[in-house]
């Protein structure tokens, strides 16, 4: 009898000691993993007036709202401490188009980030996204605000209603991470 209890005893005591073992390790684990890491994409636009491309319009992107943010669940290994808006840290993407109408822009921000891989996982693409874009040249000087999609185009119609622009996004890179 006081050999079985002895028995028991020392099976709790190796139980008890792996998993403190195990708690340190995670505690460990968590601490290490919860950085804050910086995601960039590349985004392509254009800017056209009547189906010709304008040279010379400076373009800045600045992240506006995402739609999905307040309805979805955050993933378990999100930092559950971000703030809703963990664009605070975002930098403006600034750019200014070339003769055939083009500007090449890389948004980046720092977010927590408790992922182990290389590339950022899906929920740190921006495309879907709301971005402020900011067009200003001679004749124009306007923000609008745009839906970060491939192919999608907005009319943009300074205030002057002199000349028509168009907005287009031509392409959005897979987002990576800026070490």
């Amino acid at each position: 009898m006081v050999n079985g209890v002895a028995r028991k005893r020392r099976r709790w005591q190796e139980l008890a000691g792996a998993l403190s073992l195990l708690g340190l390790f995670c505690v460990v684990a968590g601490w290490a993993t919860d950085s804050v890491r910086t995601t960039s994409q590349s985004v392509r636009l254009e800017v056209t007036s009547f189906g010709r491309p304008v040279a010379g319009v400076s373009i800045s992107l600045e992240f506006a709202f995402d739609p999905a943010a307040l309805e979805a669940p955050r993933p378990f290994w999100e930092s559950r401490d971000r703030k809703p808006d963990h664009r605070a840290g975002s930098l403006h993407s600034k750019a200014i188009t070339n003769e055939e109408g083009y500007a090449k822009l890389v948004i980046s921000y720092a977010a927590p980030d408790r992922t182990w891989g290389s590339t950022p996982p899906a929920w740190r693409d921006e495309t879907g996204k709301y971005y402020r874009a900011r067009l200003k040249d001679e004749h124009l000087d306007d923000e609008i605000i745009i839906l970060l999609n491939p192919n999608n185009r907005v009319q943009v119609i300074p205030k002057s209603k002199a000349i028509g622009y168009e907005l287009a996004i031509v392409t959005i890179g897979d987002p990576t991470y800026r070490d």
